[in-house]
This record gives C-alpha cells, sequence and structure tokens, in this order.
C-alpha cells in the first residue's frame, strides 16, 4: 500500500522525474517487500536556506566543543540543492508499524531499482546522504540557478525547463 505522504511528495516533483521515482519506488517495494515514504522532495529556497542555517547560526542536534552549534543538516544554500529544482527526493523504507522511518536500513538495497530508472544515489556522494536520489539530466545547480533567474520555466509552472 502506497504512503500518501509519498504519493503527494512525487507528485510536486520536477515532471521530468515524476515516473523515475514513481517506477523506482514502484519496483523497490515490490522487489524488496518494503514501504518506502519521500520525507523530502521539492523545497523552497527558503526552506532550504533554514535547513542550511542549522548547525550555523540555529543550534542543531548533538552539540559538541568542536561544532557548538551542533551538527549540520546540509552544506547547500537555497539554489545550490537539486530538492529546490525538484529533481532530488529523500526516500526511507518505513518500518513493519508503517508509520515510522527506518533510518537503520541498508539504503545500498535501493541502489539498483533507482538507477534502473537513472537516479542517483547520494551514498556515492563525497559526504554521503544515503536516503537521497536525484537526476539533474545533465545540469548542475549553477546551470539550473541560472535558468530559474532569467524565468526559463515549463510554461505554467515555477519548474526550470531543462532539456533531457
Amino acid at each position: 500500500m502506497k504512503y500518501i505522504h509519498t504519493v503527494t511528495a512525487v507528485a510536486l516533483l520536477h515532471p521530468k522525474v515524476i515516473p523515475l521515482f514513481t517506477g523506482y519506488i514502484d519496483d523497490a517495494e515490490a522487489g524488496l517487500g518494503i514501504v518506502i515514504a519521500m520525507p523530502q522532495g521539492l523545497r523552497t529556497f527558503a526552506y532550504q536556506n533554514g535547513l542550511y542555517a542549522i548547525g550555523r547560526t540555529v543550534m542543531g542536534h548533538n552539540p559538541t566543543p568542536a561544532m557548538p552549534m551542533g551538527e549540520r543538516v546540509t552544506n547547500a544554500k537555497g539554489g545550490q540543492s537539486y530538492h529546490n529544482y525538484g529533481l532530488a527526493g529523500d526516500t526511507c523504507p518505513l518500518k513493519a508499524d508503517g508509520v515510522t522511518f527506518d533510518w537503520d536500513y541498508d539504503f545500498s538495497l535501493l541502489v539498483p531499482y533507482a538507477a534502473k530508472y537513472g537516479l542517483t544515489w547520494g551514498g556515492y556522494f563525497p559526504s554521503p546522504d544515503e536516503d537521497h536520489f536525484e537526476n539533474k539530466f545533465g545540469h548542475n545547480w549553477r546551470d539550473l540557478l541560472a535558468m530559474y533567474n532569467a524565468g526559463n520555466f515549463i510554461p505554467g509552472t515555477q519548474f526550470v525547463n531543462i532539456a533531457a
């Protein structure tokens, strides 16, 4: 059974990645016998800047002498994350209760299903982000930000008009 929040989160992504995430999630659920949720998909620039502030100017979790403001959530400011363009989603299997995220899951098990749909796994990043999957369609965030700032959107939307 589909987790309702996931259906909504996927529907809010860039139109080019909706079928990729839908296929990946459906196949992984069927193949692994799990239910996958998407706690993070499309993010506004303002929301991204709020995440960026955590551990820098806003207290985060687990402060230490080396990190007195706590752990940082992201290295990307607003406009620098593929979430800001609806090209990335964070996915996490749910525990047997169907409500609680299973953050201890072996996310590498999801990789073959995501790769089948052209989604790149954040676990391969220099700073691994194991629940993160994305397809940039050959663009970097600077290209996407330039398109965004130029108003180069798919007509009737706020999604950048990328070619792929």
